[in-house]
């Protein structure tokens, strides 16, 4: 990084490269953004030069952009965040409009990164893991029918439901789609939908009462969902579910990076999940753009982050061919008794 610290010198001993970080530290899906902002924090330690500004969006897409403008008002070079879809493509027509680089984290929505060309991914889209999970329940576990609920009010919900049914049907199996407000009791349809497989592309909030109420009706029902299940609370929540639950996500400790797992745990205590590699991934995207960039200004990081190709993170090795998303590795869990375990990598 010696071009940076040039840069910084040049301009003085007290010189921060200001990065914004725009979470939900709170509301709905905080989870998500807790372990994606310690992921972040982790990956900046041992650079003095870097300063984070971070700021809470509550998961509201309205905060994300007031959040968005007020980094601009302050001189940051970027953004980490939003993290949800329905965020991110709201704050990415600000983004395009201020003139500064994006990088997304978990926002996986496939039509995200299409509004701007300041927005870049630093994890897969919905319509990739749709497709592998659509291919992992047909012919890994062998289903030839799959029952999809699925809260069309929310944008990453429906979009994956509609990928996976489609590559699903395609593949030759049989797609029920069961539309759901998030709300309404579900327990009469989940009787109905007793000794089948259900996929569920929810949040995690969402996930445990539909997989508890099921359990406590005593219904053999095998759970399929996302990325949106990779929380450490639904772990905790389901740790007694011996149930057939499996779940497509980015990240599995793997003895290669080892070290980042055991920074991780010394630092906070638990082993990491999918969001806070995803964090540490994406302040490392941050760093390498920095160093690869002629300058520190917004529109130089923007071009420097237009011409990383290959990556290699702790989510997996990252390939950008000519787009603003990355052809990554995807990770299928299995969720048994809390503990989880991998059953696919592809």
């Amino acid at each position: 990084m010696i071009k940076l610290l040039l840069f910084v010198l040049l301009l003085g001993k007290s010189t921060k490269i200001k990065i914004g970080v725009n979470f939900p530290l709170t509301g709905p899906v905080a989870a998500y953004g807790k372990h994606c902002l310690e992921g972040v924090e982790l990956g900046v330690l041992g650079h003095p030069e870097i300063k984070l500004l971070i700021r809470d969006n509550e998961g509201r897409a309205e905060n994300a952009v007031v959040i968005l403008r007020r980094f601009a008002e302050e001189g940051v070079v970027g953004i980490i965040g939003p993290l949800i879809s329905s965020n991110a493509i709201i704050a990415g027509l600000e983004a395009s409009e201020l003139g500064i680089p994006v990088l997304l984290p978990g926002a996986t929505n496939t039509a995200v990164t299409k509004v701007s060309r300041f927005l870049f991914r630093g994890c897969y889209t919905d319509e990739q893991q749709g497709k592998a999970l659509a291919n992992f329940s047909y012919s890994t576990l062998g289903k030839r029918e799959v029952n999809v609920i699925a809260d069309t009010t929310n944008i990453y919900s429906g979009s994956l439901a509609l990928y996976f049914k489609r590559e699903f049907e395609n593949s030759g199996g049989a797609v029920q789609f069961i539309e759901w407000d998030g709300e309404s009791d579900l327990s009469e349809t989940l009787q109905e939908l007793m000794n089948s497989t259900i996929f569920l592309p929810l949040y995690y909030e969402n996930v445990v009462p539909v997989v508890q109420n099921a359990r406590a009706q005593n219904l053999n029902i095998t759970f399929l969902g996302a990325d949106g299940w990779d929380a450490p609370e639904l772990f905790q929540t389901l740790e007694e579910d011996s149930g057939e639950l499996y779940f497509s996500t980015h990240y599995f400790k793997t003895e290669d990076i080892q070290e980042f797992a055991e920074l991780y745990k010394e630092k906070y205590g638990e082993d990491p999940n999918a969001f806070a590699a995803l964090g540490f991934d994406a302040i490392s995207l941050f760093l390498l753009a920095i160093h690869e960039a002629d300058g520190v200004r917004p529109g130089d990081i923007q071009n420097s982050f237009s011409n990383i190709t290959t990556f290699e993170g702790v989510t997996g090795f990252f390939k950008y061919e000519h787009t603003s998303d990355p052809i990554k590795d995807i990770f299928i869990l299995q969720l048994h008794k809390g503990k989880l375990s991998l059953i696919e990598k592809l």
